[in-house]
């Protein structure tokens, strides 16, 4: 039975992502930060297809605005009459030159960019995590059999043998047993310095390559298969089930796998990326929110009044948040990183580029803010309110 090397027909993941993934990290070194820079520099690349978004988002609720007093009023003259409200609705887009489409086209384009990036993305990561997790413990293993090797003087077919009767549960002699303990209690010194070189922290996350939260480090051997699975690559697949397979091997994974966790403990991190994705999502619709709504409340009234509609939104922004923190919740670390990061700047960049927006459209939201103050006080007046 041949243990060594046992990781040679592992290939590391191609394609775009992984490409840029390995460029970034071969200067900034430790791939917690190589996702951290290399998404704030996705942002900022596409951050003028942001201030287009922005532009045109601000520019249909101006122009939403400076009709919710017509809507309101066709609301009142037509009452129930659903398909007369439409048609004058339609009349008046066509009068103001108002394309509903024309925005709709844009948030589209968003949101295609935007899912094109973030699967794809999650596939690469997918696929280097499951990389990653191998080849640590390839790495570990390979010091393990070397610091065995030297206990028993060279000959690990020795060590084998009586690792093939313990996998078995087949009795073995108390020399034999002895012998191997101390083998073991100098290969667990080994791999803990071995692991500590090989695994990948961030900040308060001991590895990225496992969820953040009450999970070990170093994945179980089913944990390590799934990574196995879910990234579709067939080499890797064989590989853990050799692992899976292969009696001494397996026992092998096992007796690491409890050096390490003996060495980590059994939590990986303290769901932080969880809560910080549902603090950042809400933060970005907050930002959004404030970009469209009127200051004036009175104001903001006529608006709501005219567009009813838009209050039943509040379930997408409860859904956006709960939807990111399963998202984190149930991936790798390296995935969360990418998510929280991703929101972060988008929240740095909603902020910057309304404040830009704001000043483009500053002298045309005075004049729809003064015309909505105006029906404000006419509905007042006509509902009974200012004597």
């Amino acid at each position: 039975m041949n243990l060594e090397p046992i990781i040679a027909a592992v290939q590391a993941p191609t394609g775009m992502w992984a490409s840029l993934i390995n460029w970034v990290h071969s200067f900034v070194g430790g791939y917690g930060w190589t996702i951290l820079v290399l998404i704030i520099f996705v942002k900022l690349v596409l951050s003028p297809f942001d201030y287009l978004i922005k532009h045109s988002s601000k520019k249909t609720s101006l122009m939403q605005k400076k009709l919710a007093p017509q809507m309101t009023r066709l609301k009142i003259k037509y009452g129930n009459n659903s398909q007369m409200i439409q048609t004058q609705t339609q009349a008046l887009y066509k009068r103001e030159g108002y394309n509903v489409f024309g925005s709709c086209i844009v948030m589209l384009l968003n949101l295609v960019l935007t899912s094109v990036i973030f699967f794809t993305l999650f596939a690469g990561l997918r696929d280097l995590s499951s990389y990653q997790a191998i080849s640590q413990y390839h790495n570990i293993h390979d010091a393990y059999v070397a610091s065995v090797t030297q206990s028993y003087d060279g000959n690990y077919e020795e060590y084998k043998i009586v690792l093939e009767k313990l996998s078995k549960n087949e009795e073995v002699s108390e020399d034999e047993k002895a012998k191997v303990e101390a083998a073991v209690k100098e290969a667990t010194e080994v791999v803990q310095a071995k692991w500590h070189e090989e695994k990948q922290s961030w900040l308060w996350i001991k590895n990225i390559w496992v969820t953040d939260g009450h999970a070990s480090p170093f994945p179980s051997l089913a944990e390590l298969q799934k990574m196995a699975n879910n990234s579709k690559k067939a080499d890797y697949k064989a590989d853990v089930n050799e692992i899976i397979n292969n009696p001494v091997l397996n026992f092998n994974y096992t007796q690491i796998s409890g050096m390490i966790v003996a060495d980590t403990g059994d939590w990986n991190g303290y769901y932080l990326l969880a809560v910080i994705s549902v603090v950042l999502s809400v933060a970005t619709m907050m930002i959004s929110d404030l970009s469209t709504k009127s200051k004036n409340k009175k104001s903001q009234q006529v608006v709501d009044a005219a567009n009813p509609q838009a209050k039943s939104m509040w379930f997408m922004k409860l859904l956006v948040p709960v939807m990111m923190a399963i998202f984190v919740f149930t991936t790798n670390s390296a995935f969360g990183i990418y998510v929280i990061t991703n929101s972060l700047m988008s929240t740095i960049i909603g902020l910057i580029t309304n404040l830009i927006v704001s000043k483009v459209f500053r002298k045309k939201e005075a004049e729809v803010e003064e015309e909505l103050a105006k029906e404000a006080l006419k509905l007042e007046k006509r509902n009974g309110r200012v004597r």
